[in-house]
């Protein structure tokens, strides 16, 4: 009689547990909102200021951000067939100058580190997150900062700032090796900044230029 008894009890907690959606399913919830009202929720007007102009991919019918009309498809790799850079040159210019990874920290760094709100160059944090309790490795820059400095209870070491943090995620390994696009860890050249109310520094409009800087000026 017990055991029925404990086997009821945890039946229900079962039956009251909340499944989370995966990271697809909640994109696919919000995507209808996003294509309604995308001036809310894009940088739309740094997009028109640097010359772009939104339209609609005739392969998977996603809408995509193009500067030239010779942009047929939103570019990714299942509407196109393949990765169109392999081969054909992946650096810095037309040709495709080759350059390591510490060269292209360099030159984001350069960039950043002179954009018209500069950020400030850090150090990355360890792979092991022992700074927190929730998890073990550190799979995104953001980690780093999380959760005091985003909520405000702490400092962040600069703000903004920005950081070569190696990242480790370890949900693909069956993947490496076979698909060519799947890694279990690398470095994420990521942008912090954290804003308070009474103090506004940049969001995705102003980000949106210093990474356009970064890619066509420098």
């Amino acid at each position: 009689m017990q055991d029925t008894e404990e086997t009821l009890t945890m039946t229900e907690e079962r039956v009251k547990t909340v499944q989370c959606l995966t990271p697809k399913e909640m994109k696919a919830l919000a995507r209808p909102e996003f294509e309604k009202n995308y001036q809310l929720y894009y940088p739309v007007k740094v997009f028109e200021k640097i010359g772009f102009s939104r339209t609609q991919c005739p392969k998977c019918h996603h809408f995509y951000w193009r500067k030239s009309d010779k942009a047929t498809t939103c570019g990714d790799s299942n509407c196109l067939g393949s990765y169109t850079f392999i081969g054909k040159g992946a650096g810095i210019g037309r040709q495709g100058k080759r350059i390591t990874y510490e060269e292209a920290w360099q030159g984001f760094a350069e960039s950043l580190t002179t954009a018209r709100v500069p950020c400030k160059e850090i150090r990355r944090y360890p792979v092991v997150s022992r700074w927190r309790n929730d998890v073990d490795f550190t799979a995104a820059g953001i980690y780093c900062f999380q959760p005091y400095c985003v909520t405000g209870e702490m400092e962040a070491p600069a703000n903004p700032l920005i950081c070569p943090q190696f990242c480790v995620r370890f949900n693909d390994l069956d993947n490496i090796g076979i698909t060519g696009s799947h890694y279990s860890g690398f470095i994420m050249i990521g942008i912090q900044v954290f804003n308070l109310p009474d103090k506004y520094i940049f969001f995705k409009e102003e980000c949106t230029e210093f990474n356009y800087r970064w890619l066509t000026a420098v």
